[in-house]
């Protein structure tokens, strides 16, 4: 009741009074304590069991009133949350007034308010499981333990995702020749040099780059390896493909560190090493070759075991599909067995799997990415050097080219009101390849759409263009809503640092340059 008065009052909250409310709105639970001691002959820690039960129900508080934050707002419940974030506008002399739900929650974060809450939330925690571990309570010193893990994991994202945000500020949002209204469109040599001194000022301390934040964390040695072989594939990018290889020499073919060794990234990782290495060593081929069926098809993952225990993840939950073959697993293995003469039987094995499973529209489906476009440019580029598969070219080749908008962009399937300087880099590759059919119109608008899109930094606007289906989600198709979201599963996810979407559009436009413009410095 007294809180209800202070909502409506929007009365001042302290912190010791939002706690002496927070820990006295479950008295049912003390009483209940009170009851059982009473039926066990008054002989029992009443007193340590209300402490307990209290700093439960007050951690419980703070992260409520964090996460139903809008809703709370929009029921009319002021919250000590609101309350804060009110203060802290006030004192910054902001209207808040003004600002919708949405607003007001990102200042919660921004400012710290939430942090602090959610700081205080993992305090209570701490208390509680440490007295029921002191009574001997084991059933309920776990259950407070997994909450306090939650609010600490809760805690983590926070933290990543005010990274991401300060990362994704840094960044241009301005076509460079928005900001050069006199000059006419960079030409190709201008634009890869710009994209090239934007992927080496992104690079971490180690020399790395970082992209893709999910509940993994951020990609490191998978986005190092793709931005690197596509790097390692012009002239003007190779010194900075070298240098890639060197710092992440010794790092594992995973996601990050944190992350099983898993077979896309092993690809590029081989990839990068042919290109600018040359020397491979049996053990490393051994390895790579455990992520390819007997039929030619290319998994993600192969232990099952490791896999769940990663994700911590019990086992009435499945985890079949994150270990089948993907159809972009394996365009991109057979785009990188292509230079490992040494498999051979391999690499013919890749394309005739890829062949098979072609969609009689002429395009091949991704599944770890938001668009068939990626699975498609990169089957393309891997069947295109065998002439038993040039009916399978020909057809993707239409089917992509059939898909360029007017302005000479390719939109990602869930994003369809957005272009994507991402696929259209993919798509424009593609094109690029010897062909039947002349395509040199659509290469054109694409690559001039691509150096109309360039922001003044060196970087391309990016769009959600990877996803990560549930571990039991086995067509991608069957999910009903995709989360805009960097945590979890069933979500999209963008590349906040540009380094995937920069690092193919700089590498078509040098192979649009060598190919179609045939200018020297991309010979």
């Amino acid at each position: 009741m007294r809180e209800k008065e202070m909502s409506a009052a929007r009365a001042v909250f302290s912190e010791s009074l939002f706690e002496e409310i927070a820990g006295d709105k479950s008295a049912i639970c003390y009483a209940m304590a009170h009851a059982m001691c009473r039926l066990n002959n008054n002989t029992g820690p009443v007193e340590e069991v209300q402490r307990c039960l209290q700093h439960l129900h007050i951690a419980i508080q703070y992260l409520d009133d964090i996460q139903d934050f809008k809703q709370d707002w929009l029921d009319g419940q002021f919250t000590y949350a609101h309350f804060l974030v009110e203060k802290y506008l006030r004192d910054k002399q902001l209207e808040g007034s003004r600002l919708s739900v949405g607003e007001l929650y990102q200042h919660c974060f921004t400012s710290g308010i939430a942090q602090h809450l959610l700081d205080r939330s993992s305090q209570h925690f701490g208390q509680s499981v440490a007295i029921a571990h002191s009574l001997g309570l084991t059933e309920l010193a776990l259950y407070v333990q997994q909450q306090l893990d939650g609010c600490n994991i809760y805690q983590h994202e926070v933290a990543q995702l005010l990274e991401k945000t300060r990362v994704k500020a840094r960044k241009s949002f301005t076509p460079f020749h928005a900001e050069h209204p006199d000059l006419t469109l960079p030409t190709v040599q201008t634009a890869a040099a710009m994209a090239l001194r934007h992927l080496q000022a992104s690079r971490d301390a180690q020399g790395c780059w970082l992209d893709f934040l999910t509940s993994a964390g951020q990609s490191k040695m998978w986005t190092t390896a793709y931005a690197g072989l596509l790097l390692a594939e012009t002239k003007i990018g190779l010194t900075a493909a070298h240098e890639a290889f060197d710092a992440s020499f010794l790092l594992p073919p995973s996601y990050n560190e944190g992350i099983m060794q898993d077979g896309d990234s092993t690809n590029f990782s081989m990839g990068l090493r042919r290109k600018v290495w040359g020397e491979t060593s049996p053990q490393q081929i051994s390895t790579w070759l455990e992520f390819m069926d007997a039929d030619g098809g290319w998994v993600t993952y192969r232990d099952e075991t490791r896999l769940r225990n990663i994700m911590k993840l019990p086992k009435h939950v499945s985890v079949a599909a994150w270990l089948t073959p993907k159809l972009c697993v394996t365009a991109a293995a057979a785009y990188v067995l292509r230079l490992y003469k040494e498999l051979e039987p391999q690499y013919q094995l890749s394309c005739r799997y890829l062949a098979r499973h072609q969609h009689p529209a002429g395009y091949w489906n991704s599944y770890w990415w938001t668009s068939p476009i990626y699975a498609t440019a990169f089957a393309i580029l891997a069947l295109a050097p065998v002439a038993e598969h040039d009916a399978c070219r020909e057809a993707g080749l239409r089917w992509l080219a059939a898909q360029q908008s007017d302005n000479g962009a390719w939109y990602g399937q869930t994003n369809a009101q957005q272009p994507s300087a991402f696929f259209t880099a993919l798509a424009l590759k593609a094109l690029l390849v010897n062909s039947s059919q002349d395509y040199s119109a659509a290469v054109e608008r694409g690559a001039q759409w691509l150096l109309s899109q360039q922001m003044s930094d060196g970087s391309w606007l990016t769009t959600r263009i990877l996803r990560v289906p549930a571990t039991d989600v086995a067509d991608p198709a069957t999910v009903k809503r995709w989360r805009l979201s960097s945590f979890g599963t069933d979500i999209e996810v963008d590349d906040h640092n540009r380094i995937f979407t920069t690092s193919t559009a700089l590498n078509a436009l040098s192979t649009y340059a060598k190919t179609m413009v045939a200018l020297p410095a991309y010979a």
